[in-house]
């Protein structure tokens, strides 16, 4: 470490700052030899561990180093290249900005923009085009824009778009379908409607895939338009085209809360046809459509098929159909489901409030000796909502022995009433 401080300190010595009049053009620094390329690789690595390491830095970064000119756009490239920290090599820019009239080449700010965008730094990116009126190329504008989808903003997405248009260049299917996306998940189907104007408008039309369909049948269904979502379904169906899962478990989900179940029925054979395979999501759909339609005992044969098909039930569908079990009065079902080891970990607790609080309470005290036996740690709303159950139902004893065992789990419950 000494020997590679005194190579640095010699290329110091050998580089001294150059004199500039404050307008001029800034001068390259020269490295004639693979020698002085090393040492000003390592002089950048240093001063990137000062960066890193060393509280307000810009205060002290110029006298630590007198003799050397970081007014130089190679080492500002080298500084770029050793940072692996991006938000502080911009830092470094804004500090090169006050301190001389730094004009960074085009390939630098290229790099430093491309690293903002990549690490998802969209606002800081947005300050940075603002800050240095930098203009990327196409390729930049098209992950910028995608970044900024990717984290919900949307709307400034969309306002980046004419800056293709200005450059002659229409932009990929992949940023079209990204802006899509974006405004389907933050619900803003009107933007993904105005996209979709733009597109038509466009020679990307022209490159329309299964993505973008799936993204405007999402949209229909999101505006409460489920016929105009399955009608574009069977339309790119006959086409060839196949939107994919979640547009499917998209109508489903639509067509469930409708309770239209021969519609429902109709998509999950297509998908089968279509060798587009029914998951999870798409069983979910349908058995929380059925639960809240009351219509449980076909809920819970869904509920049996999906586990014949392969698929492991998630806490998601345990909760449902535990929910929706009790409510009706199925206990039974449900003890045949904790029997059979169906019920999965996080769903126990729904398991021992909903059945106490329907009437079912050997039925919850047993599934709560289950969770301690299997080391699962109630939560505090379990514990109050079976306590008061027996306190309700004169089950004194119970009850005091269940808020005994909370200072064991180092549980904190609140006192009421209904317990004594």
């Amino acid at each position: 470490m000494g020997r590679a401080l005194s190579s640095i300190k010699t290329f110091l010595r050998q580089n001294p700052p150059i004199r500039q009049s404050p307008n001029s053009h800034i001068r390259n620094l020269s490295i004639e030899s693979k020698e002085t390329s090393q040492l000003c690789s390592d002089f950048a690595k240093e001063v990137c561990k000062i960066i890193r390491t060393k509280p307000r830095w810009e205060q002290t970064l110029l006298s630590d180093f007198p003799s050397f000119n970081f007014n130089d756009p190679k080492f500002f490239h080298q500084v770029l290249e050793h940072q692996n920290n991006v938000l502080l090599s911009l830092r470094y820019f804004y500090w090169l900005n006050s301190n001389y009239t730094f004009s960074a080449d085009l390939d630098s700010c290229s790099a430093l923009f491309d690293s903002l965008v990549e690490a998802k730094a969209c606002k800081v990116a947005m300050d940075f085009l603002d800050h240095t009126g930098f203009s990327p190329d196409p390729g930049s504008i098209e992950r910028y824009i995608q970044c900024l989808c990717e984290c919900g903003l949307v709307q400034e997405a969309i306002g980046v778009l004419p800056k293709l248009k200005e450059m002659g260049v229409s932009g990929s299917i992949k940023t079209w379908n990204s802006a899509l996306l974006g405004a389907v998940k933050v619900d803003r189907t009107d933007l993904a409607w105005k996209l979709y104007e733009v597109m038509i408008e466009s020679d990307v039309v022209a490159n329309v895939d299964a993505e973008t369909v799936g993204y405007l049948i999402q949209a229909f269904c999101n505006d409460g338009k489920l016929c105009k979502g399955y009608q574009l379904l069977r339309q790119v169906l006959e086409e060839g085209l196949e939107p994919g899962n979640v547009a499917f478990n998209k109508l489903i989900s639509g067509f469930c809360k409708k309770r239209n179940y021969g519609r429902v029925s109709e998509l999950l054979h297509t998908m089968v046809a279509r060798n587009c395979a029914p998951d999870r999501y798409t069983y979910q759909e349908v058995i929380n459509g059925l639960c809240k339609s009351g219509m449980m005992l076909e809920g819970y044969r869904v509920f049996n098929d999906i586990k014949e098909r392969g698929y492991a039930p998630d806490t998601v569908n345990y909760t449902t159909m535990i929910h929706g079990l009790w409510s009706v009065g199925q206990g039974s079902i449900l003890m045949i489901i904790s029997e059979q080891g169906y019920v999965a970990e996080g769903s126990e607790q729904g398991y021992v409030a909903e059945g106490s609080e329907q009437g079912y309470l050997a039925e919850g005290l047993q599934w709560f000796i289950e969770m301690l036996k299997s080391k699962l740690k109630p939560q505090k709303e379990t514990f109050e909502r079976l306590v008061q159950c027996l306190s309700q139902n004169d089950r004194l004893l119970a009850s005091c022995c269940l808020r005994d065992a909370t200072g064991t789990l180092q549980i904190t419950m609140k006192q009421s009433r209904q317990w004594y």
